[in-house]
C-alpha cells in the first residue's frame, strides 16, 4: 500500500475511533463559542461564553436553553459549588455573575476590577470564593460575591485557573504567558 494511501486509512480509523466515544449535541441557539462548561449532575448543565452565551441544559445536553446574562462580555467561567440554585460566572471587563434561582436571572456583582477574569471557584460554601484573571489578578470573597478583596499574588502573569481541593485555605493558581508557565500555591486562604 502506497505511504499516502496507508496515512488516508489511519487518519480514517481514528476519526470513527474518535467519534465513537464522542457525540455532537444540539447546537446551541447563541451559536457563540463557548468557554466553558459546568454539569451539576448528569442532566443539568451550564456553558458559557462569546458576547455574554450563558445557556443551560436539563436532559444531558440533548438540547440547550439560552439565559439571560445581562452582558455581551466574554464569559469564560461557570460553577455552581453546593446546589443547584446558587451559581457565579465571570469573564471580560471584571464581570463576576451571580444566581441564585437556578439560571432564572443573572446579577451582576461588583469586582473591583476591569481585568479579565478567567477562572472562578467556590471550594466548600457560597460564601468564600475566588476568582482568577489578567496581570496576575485574585479576588476572593467572603460573603458570597456582595464584596470582592484583591489578594497579593505576586504575579503579573495572566492567571487561567483557580482550584482549591479540599479546603479554602489550600489553593492553587496556573497561568503564564507565552513563554513561561506559572504555579502559585496558597495555604492562608489567598492571603499570600
Amino acid at each position: 500500500m502506497k505511504p499516502i494511501l496507508l496515512g488516508l486509512v489511519l487518519l480514517a480509523v481514528l476519526a470513527s475511533a474518535v467519534s465513537a466515544d464522542w457525540s455532537w449535541q444540539n447546537p446551541l441557539p447563541t451559536g457563540n463559542p463557548l468557554r466553558s462548561v459546568c454539569f451539576l449532575d448528569n442532566n443539568t448543565g451550564y456553558a458559557v461564553g462569546e458576547y455574554g452565551a450563558l445557556v443551560k441544559t436539563t436532559n444531558g445536553g440533548a438540547t440547550w436553553t439560552s439565559q439571560r446574562s445581562g452582558t455581551t462580555n466574554r464569559l469564560t467561567s461557570v460553577q455552581f459549588p453546593l446546589d443547584a440554585q446558587t451559581g457565579y460566572a465571570v469573564g471580560w471587563g471584571g464581570i463576576i455573575l451571580r444566581t441564585t434561582n437556578g439560571g432564572g436571572t443573572w446579577v451582576k456583582l461588583n469586582s473591583g476590577t476591569t481585568n479579565y477574569l478567567s477562572s472562578v471557584q467556590f471550594p466548600v460554601d457560597a460564601q468564600t470564593g475566588y476568582a482568577v484573571g489578567v496581570s496576575g489578578t485574585v479576588l476572593k470573597t467572603t460573603d458570597g460575591g456582595a464584596t470582592w478583596v484583591r489578594q497579593t499574588s505576586g504575579s503579573s502573569y495572566v492567571l487561567s485557573c483557580v482550584h482549591f481541593p479540599v479546603d479554602a485555605q489550600s489553593g492553587y493558581v496556573v497561568g503564564g504567558s507565552d513563554w513561561v508557565g506559572a504555579i502559585l500555591k496558597t495555604t492562608d486562604g489567598g492571603a499570600s
